[in-house]
């Protein structure tokens, strides 16, 4: 019957419907496989993007995550010796030898650190590593300039005990 129909239309009809039919058949193929597909796609690619961002950042952060395991492994490592002990092999370990002069108890709970002609950043850096990874909090920090550029006299008082 439907065979019998279409030969009965005109050359041009049948031209017309195979057009339609054809256009139809691209729209459904589109809507239904392709934009899907491509939709898919471009959000596969930004969760990649995603992903490398976030494992760049990892990336970056690794040495932080180190450092504060090897500071963890150093506090159940520390637990027993003496603050004053502890702060003396920290600021050796962190190259402060040279600048440190005295290292004594200021009250039970308190230890004064005095250093003398010490590089400043280097003397940070190490109070922000012991602080970290030690129960030990910066009081107070008295730093006079010293006769070399970057270089001060420092007396760090140090609380002891969780802050």
């Amino acid at each position: 019957m439907i065979r019998a129909r279409w030969q009965q239309l005109q050359f041009r009809e049948q031209a017309a419907l195979l057009l339609g039919g054809g256009i139809i058949a691209l729209v459904l193929v589109w809507t239904l496989a392709w934009e899907p597909l491509q939709q898919s796609i471009a959000a596969e690619r930004a969760r990649v993007v995603e992903q490398q961002s976030l494992l760049l950042w990892l990336q970056s952060i690794e040495p932080d995550v180190e450092r504060l395991r090897q500071a963890q492994t150093a506090v159940v490592a520390d637990r027993g010796r003496s603050p004053i002990g502890i702060i003396d092999q920290s600021a050796r370990y962190a190259g402060l030898a040279g600048a440190l002069q005295r290292i004594e108890p200021s009250s039970s709970q308190q230890v004064r650190v005095v250093f003398e002609q010490v590089e400043f950043a280097q003397m940070m850096n190490w109070l922000v590593d012991l602080t970290a990874s030690q129960p030990f909090r910066v009081e107070q920090l008295d730093a006079q300039r010293g006769a070399r550029s970057g270089r001060v006299d420092a007396i760090v008082l140090l609380q002891t005990g969780p802050g």
